[in-house]
Order: C-alpha cells, then sequence, then structure tokens
C-alpha cells in the first residue's frame, strides 16, 4: 500500500492567506468567549484564537471555525473541561454553531 502524497487526498481544507488571517484575527479579537475577561497585555492574559473543528480534524481558516479565548479557558477547553465546553457552546453564534455541525455531524 502506498502512502498518498500531498494533493491526493479527495478533501482540502481551505486556508487564509495572510491577508485574510489578518482580517479574521482582527474580526475576533476580543474578549474570551468563555468568561468575558480582556487582553491587558500580559502574557498570562493574552487572547487565543481557538479553532472550533482543529485543521486536523478537516476545520478551515474561516471566521466562523474561529473564537477568542483566555489563556486559562483555553487550556480547560484543550483538556475538554465539561463545564468550560459547556459555557463556550451556548456562546457560539449561529454561524459558528453552524460551520461545527456541518463539520461535526454528531453535534446536536
Amino acid at each position: 500500500m502506498s502512502t498518498p502524497r500531498y494533493g491526493d487526498t479527495p478533501y482540502r481544507r481551505r486556508t487564509a492567506s495572510r491577508r485574510k488571517w489578518a482580517a479574521i484575527t482582527r474580526e475576533k479579537t476580543g474578549p474570551c468567549r468563555v468568561c468575558g475577561s480582556e487582553q491587558n497585555g500580559r502574557v498570562e492574559s493574552r487572547i487565543h484564537l481557538h479553532m472550533l473543528v482543529s485543521r486536523a480534524r478537516g476545520g478551515d481558516d474561516v471566521a466562523d471555525n474561529v473564537v477568542p479565548l483566555c489563556r486559562t479557558c483555553y487550556e480547560l477547553v484543550m483538556i475538554r473541561d465539561e463545564a468550560t465546553l459547556v459555557r463556550l457552546s451556548v456562546k457560539l453564534t449561529k454561524a459558528e454553531l453552524a460551520y461545527v455541525r456541518s463539520k461535526s455531524p454528531r453535534v446536536p
């Protein structure tokens, strides 16, 4: 069995150009979507742009796949803390939720 070469896969995710990613960053930079904390310049409290559907799972570089999270909430999301995930899910916009559902059919 041969190893597939780059470009041989049937699905290629959409990647953003530098200009498009800069626009997404400007649009999505803001308070943490879970706890509401603001970025104040300190390393400990910087806002991270978190992809709802990871690139490894086919997530695209689009605004509906990105949410701002503070460092604490980001770490809790990454370890799949249930309470944090629930708080995040209720604060998703309709477009973000629709994007997640389109990529993950198991999401109710």
